[in-house]
């Protein structure tokens, strides 16, 4: 990037001195003409090795505890899987005491969960967690996982 950058002073010099000392010769008009395209071609190099060259911010892809989303997070441990949004949404409001939004929350699980970012939607507004013993490569930790979700079906299922 420096070396680049070298390039592109060297260039608007030149270009500088050739517009400052004007001349009728072809030779002059040419090299400016050249030379204006090189400066183009090399701020628009610059301008990606700089989209390229930035850092992430520190904080990228972490979920604050107290976020929406950090709760949610939080919920769909507890709840040990999926839960549809409107269950989310309802555990939410216990949880934090304000209303949130149903498209708001939605829009970000989607969007988190299309990146493949800590949630997963596996039916049209049910969101897991990646990484949750359901979603295992492991065929054993994901019957267990399901034998513990039906339990817990079950539990609520029945009268008190």
């Amino acid at each position: 990037m420096a070396e680049l950058a070298r390039v592109l002073r060297d260039v608007r010099k030149r270009i500088e001195f050739l517009k400052a000392h004007p001349g009728s010769d072809p030779a002059i008009n040419r090299e400016l003409e050249s030379l204006g395209i090189d400066l183009h071609v090399l701020e628009a190099a610059a301008g990606i090795l700089r989209k390229y060259d930035r850092q992430p911010h520190p904080r990228r892809g972490q979920i604050s505890e107290e976020s929406n989303t950090g709760v949610t997070r939080t919920i769909l441990m507890e709840a040990r899987g999926p839960l549809h949004i409107n269950d989310i949404l309802e555990r939410l409001k216990i949880y934090t005491g304000r209303e949130v939004k149903r498209g708001v929350l939605t829009s970000r699980l989607s969007k988190m969960a299309r990146n493949r970012n800590t949630f997963i939607q596996v039916a049209p507004a049910t969101y897991g967690l990646i990484g949750h013993p359901i979603f295992s490569d492991d065929d054993e930790a994901r019957m267990k996982a399901l034998a513990g979700i039906r339990r817990v079906q079950e539990a609520i299922k029945k009268p008190t």
